[in-house]
């Protein structure tokens, strides 16, 4: 068991730490306020404290932040003062966002403000990338529902969960009853709640297109991925993967099965497993880094950066000539913030181009400088806009 201080009184942590040996200590910018000193004179002290120690310091941002990327721009800044710096976010939709992206930083990041089970496992959720935390924490909330109304409070974090497990409808009327409810609700809500609109209406449209062909073409292949489309956006990935694993088995099966095999797969977290059974897709010699790259980008698109890396991985150790997947992992480091390894990737794909020397495939190596081109301004437009850390 670890002890922490919850104060901002200098006096106070210093007692802590040499009389009773505390491990650490947790404020916030109310604590800071009722010191009477500014803030970063404060944090600056406390930090002077634990120096050259392993106790953590537990810090919060702004609670007040609507915007992830606010809460990361002043994450790194107070970071960069200590090493025994844990940034301290609140619970929100903007807090779980970030907490990912501070990661990538190399900075520890820790929650406020959980007042439920089912938000602390999706704070580790959102830590871990795991999928299967996430669907525990739907567990509980949905077993709190069946013993009464949520409480106003909870309602983002429970949309916001049942939108990264697919379940549009219900996250719309859970963020909608959110609005109703707390009108001063943080802000990007109703930005969040129009897609959740959005995904539903696709849900219903897909489904009711499936329905139409399904009665007169029920072994047609095209169908059947329509099918397995439908079953992905309403959270039912293992149903699918059982129907296209039997459309792979086909001899004519399509490339866009394979595509949605692998994005089913790590939707449930067994993109390893499709690594292992499914590592070349059914397209020509020389089309197969292709095939990786838009997967991984449909996979990147829901959120799952992980997959998406370890799928673009895979396709540079295989195809060592193809600059696509560089260029993708680039753009996934740029939208992460990382720039080092957006650097690291855009340098990768420059090499790649070296193994490209037939003349048929000129206009391949042309695409690709352009796009090198256009990921290098943006960037160093990355770098110009990037928040100083010190």
């Amino acid at each position: 068991m670890k002890f922490f201080l919850d104060s901002a009184i200098v006096e106070e942590i210093e007692h802590a730490f040499t009389m009773w040996g505390f491990d650490g200590v947790t404020t916030n910018p109310r604590h800071v306020q009722a010191s009477g000193k500014p803030f970063l004179k404060v944090i600056r002290e406390i930090a002077a404290l634990a120096a050259g120690t392993d106790r953590a310091i537990s810090v919060e941002v702004n609670p007040h932040h609507n915007d992830p990327g606010a809460m990361v721009e002043e994450g790194l800044r107070l970071a960069a003062i200590s090493p025994n710096f844990v940034i301290k976010l609140p619970a929100t939709e903007a807090g779980f966002k970030a907490i990912p992206l501070l990661k990538e930083h190399g900075v520890r990041a820790n929650l406020t403000l959980v007042f439920s089970a089912a938000q602390a496992l999706q704070a580790r959720k959102e830590a871990a990338s795991d999928r299967n935390l996430l669907l525990r924490a739907l567990d509980y909330y949905d077993y709190a529902r069946g013993l009464g109304e949520l409480p106003p409070e909870i309602l983002p974090a429970y949309g916001s969960a049942l939108m990264h497990a697919g379940r549009f409808e219900e996250a719309a009327q859970a963020l909608s009853a959110a609005l109703e409810q707390a009108p001063e609700a943080p802000g990007g809500l109703s930005e969040v709640l129009k897609r959740a609109q959005q995904g539903a209406q696709q849900v219903r449209l897909l489904e009711e297109r499936v329905r139409e062909v399904e009665n007169t073409r029920p072994e047609d292949q095209a169908v059947q991925l329509l099918r397995a489309q439908s079953l992905i956006f309403q959270n039912r990935p293992l149903q699918a993967g059982y129907l296209l694993e039997h459309v792979m088995s086909r001899e004519d099966a399509m490339s866009a099965a394979w595509v949605l095999l692998g994005y089913a797969r790590a939707w449930m977290g067994q993109d390893e497993g499709f690594l292992s059974e499914w590592p070349v897709p059914p397209v020509p010699d020389g089309e197969q880094a292709e095939q990786w790259t838009k997967l991984a980008q449909f996979c990147a698109g829901r959120g799952d950066w992980s997959a998406a890396e370890r799928y673009l991985t895979h396709a540079t150790e295989q195809y060592p000539g193809a600059s696509a997947p560089w260029l993708v992992l680039c753009d996934l480091a740029i939208a992460r913030n990382n720039a080092p390894a957006a650097r690291q990737h855009l340098a990768e794909a420059e090499l790649s181009l070296i193994h490209i020397s037939e003349p048929t495939r000129l206009l391949s190596i042309s695409y690709a400088v352009f796009c090198l081109k256009k990921k290098k301004n943006k960037l160093l437009t990355h770098q110009d806009a990037a928040p100083a850390t010190h």
